[in-house]
């Protein structure tokens, strides 16, 4: 109502509407601003609502504000997506979608494993032989039911040029569920 409250209930909101971007910049400074601001060293706990002036929790009636999560799971929600985002809103699940570029500059490593999703298990690698070049691979522990989208963000910014295998567009490669019936591992050298 006409009282002054402020939030950080939207914060997780609005990570859940960047990582739809195609652009994946906004959704990591929201993310670091969320993780700097939530999961400060003192305080561990974030209200969804805090009264203002004194803008802490339990401040006021009990009936103004309400607990929503664990700061510190917050961020490890946003880790998640960046890492595997699954649409809502069809079968599709993308592999780094958010991943800084400087995550696949030459020597790096992008390492999950036993990652579930609810089209199915699976475990990757990403490395990079160097800055235009990659290495990725996918081990399905059962059948893929989805489609699967990988992002490469080359520390140059440039799209991607070439995919052993998949469909390339932009910076990421995609793989219908109809192309990974029957699938146990991808390998695919990426420039």
């Amino acid at each position: 109502g006409a009282i002054e409250r402020t939030s950080n209930f939207m914060a997780h909101g609005t990570l859940s509407v960047r990582i739809r971007q195609e652009d994946y910049r906004p959704f990591l400074l929201t993310l670091y601003a969320l993780t700097c601001y939530a999961a400060d060293s003192g305080n561990r706990y974030a209200p969804e609502d805090a009264w203002i002036p004194g803008g802490t929790p339990m401040q006021g009636g009990p009936y103004a504000w309400s607990a929503v999560v664990n700061s510190v799971l917050q961020p490890a929600m946003g880790l998640r997506w960046l890492l595997c985002y699954e649409e809502g809103n069809r079968d599709a699940c993308h592999l780094q979608k958010a991943a800084p570029k400087h995550w696949f500059a030459a020597g790096e490593h992008i390492r999950v494993g036993n990652c579930p999703t609810r089209f199915g298990r699976l475990s990757w690698s990403t490395i990079a032989h160097g800055d235009r070049s990659w290495k990725v691979q996918i081990d399905f522990g059962s059948a893929f039911l989805g489609d699967l989208l990988i992002h490469i963000h080359a520390p140059d910014g440039r799209p991607l040029q070439h995919a052993s295998a998949g469909a390339l567009s932009g910076s990421a490669i995609r793989f219908t569920r109809e192309e990974l019936q029957g699938t146990k591992q991808l390998v695919l050298q990426v420039s």
